[in-house]
């Protein structure tokens, strides 16, 4: 539940000015929820605590040029995402335990075969970054946070129609992009 809009924005103004107190309180509320959230992506307790601590950490090193143009809540979230994603980006454990679950199975994969796949991860990611911001938000929430309409809608302070809308675009999008991708590569 996010908090509301003006004592967002006092808080936001008290965490500029130094203020342990307001950032403390932005902390204890949100630090929980944003763990939930980035725990879908990562699947793992301790990166997930790590990643949203350097959130917090970040906002509060750097306070004073700190302003979110977007609602706490929101920003949060967003900055949850990117630092998830990010990290799924950079790690390669998913892949390699992928890649050996595969050969427990006796399925044989070709250097082609991993080429292939990898960049089509890659043309999946640059077609996720592709998508305006509300959009991509919401379509990550969804697919990699496994989060339910209702949740995106509860956590972004908007309608479940809005996120079903959403939805549908950036799958059009993906879709069309990476029919191209496919088309350029076979």
């Amino acid at each position: 539940m996010a908090l509301s809009g003006s004592k967002e924005n006092e808080l936001i103004r008290r965490i500029q000015d130094g203020d342990s107190d307001a950032f403390e309180i932005v902390y204890m509320h949100y630090f929980p929820l944003l763990c939930e959230f980035v725990y879908r992506f990562v699947h793992d307790r301790q990166r997930t605590k790590d990643i949203v601590q350097n959130i917090f950490i970040r906002i509060w090193q750097n306070r004073k040029q700190w302003n979110p143009t977007i609602s706490l809540a929101s920003y949060l979230f967003r900055s949850a995402q990117n630092a998830a994603l990010d990290e799924i980006r950079h790690s390669r454990v998913e892949r390699e335990n992928a890649n050996r679950i595969l050969d427990l199975h006796g399925e044989v994969r070709t250097p082609l075969d991993q080429v292939v796949e990898e960049e089509m991860r890659r043309e999946a990611y640059q077609a996720i970054d592709e998508l305006p911001e509300k959009c991509r938000t919401i379509f990550l929430m969804s697919r990699f946070g496994e989060m339910t309409y209702q949740e995106i809608a509860e956590t972004l302070e908007i309608s479940p129609r809005t996120v079903h809308a959403q939805i549908s675009r950036a799958l059009k999008h993906l879709r069309k992009r990476l029919a191209i991708f496919l088309q350029t590569i076979l």
